[in-house]
């Protein structure tokens, strides 16, 4: 993990509101490295980590300056760690997909756009490049994939197959069965790191209690999931001891599954959380399939 000044830590960039005009103007057609001439507009969609920002043929994926916890993209130094480590962990499974890293960039004249798109680790460092700005940020860069190709989409068009899911079934357990396996990666699904994470969880929301979570739901799931840790604690030490925690994704949605019969079968998404958290049973983030 890389080490980041307090500089940047304390930055004005680093604020949601500074954070929130600089998307504003990455919406912009003259705000990207390619000649912008299709008559549909750039567009933004946001969730609690990222802000996304899709035109006709590419997507722009920033991660907010937020810390979370169970995430933390505070700094420009720890955006661009996991910009780059997204692209890593995916691109194999996405041949084509995942393209690389972009610089967001400050001119002098205080315009923001996106630079050309790099391999991970090439792109220019945080500050000045040039002489002709400084960078500001950066985002993960992707190809766009058509919204009628997930299976949110074919399922509502009534054309998802028994042999469909099945092929589906196959294309996961082999990312399963092939990804990786090691000492740091088990010990993210031990008993100890698992209890670990849900303490963290129910800390954050304690302060919600009576706002958006009621007080007998909260302590309704704090008792389930304590006693699952309590009466499943072999299972749960089996699969550690087996090597049955993956360093891949945590759940798959409909809207993240592309079915593009003119591939073969691969991943074509999958977001990371903190290191922490990067085993199956902790990544909370889907994967994209396409075939």
């Amino acid at each position: 993990m890389p080490t980041h000044s307090s500089a940047h830590k304390n930055s004005e960039y680093d604020t949601e509101h500074v954070f929130a005009r600089i998307l504003q103007a990455l919406l912009r057609r003259q705000a990207f490295p390619f000649a912008y001439e299709n008559a549909e507009d750039p567009y933004l969609i946001q969730t609690h980590a990222s802000a996304v920002i899709i035109t006709p043929d590419y997507v722009y994926k920033l991660k907010k300056p937020r810390n979370f916890g169970f995430f933390d993209y505070s700094t420009i130094g720890l955006r661009q760690h996991f910009c780059q480590l997204e692209v890593r962990l995916n691109a194999p499974l996405a041949a084509g997909i995942y393209l690389g890293v972009a610089p967001v960039i400050q001119a002098l004249d205080d315009t923001v756009s996106f630079g050309k798109t790099y391999p991970p680790a090439s792109e220019p460092a945080p500050g000045r490049i040039n002489g002709t700005g400084r960078v500001i940020d950066y985002a993960v860069v992707m190809r766009r994939l058509p919204e009628s190709a997930t299976l949110h989409a074919l399922l509502e068009a009534g054309k998802v197959t028994p042999e469909l899911m099945i092929k589906v079934a196959h294309v996961v357990a082999q990312f399963h069965t092939s990804t990786a396996a090691n000492d740091s990666i088990s010990k993210a699904g031990s008993i100890n790191v698992i209890r670990e994470n849900w303490d963290e969880n129910f800390r954050q929301m304690r302060p919600y209690i009576g706002r958006t979570i009621s007080r007998k739901t909260y302590t309704a799931l704090q008792h389930y999931v304590y006693q699952f840790l309590k009466h499943d604690k072999e299972l749960l030490r089996q699969r550690f001891l087996h090597d049955h925690i993956r360093d891949c994704h945590g759940d798959l949605r409909l809207q993240h599954i592309y079915v593009l019969p003119e591939d073969g079968g691969s991943a074509s998404y999958c977001l990371t959380a903190s290191s922490s958290m990067s085993a199956s049973a902790m990544v909370m983030s889907p994967v994209k399939w396409h075939f």
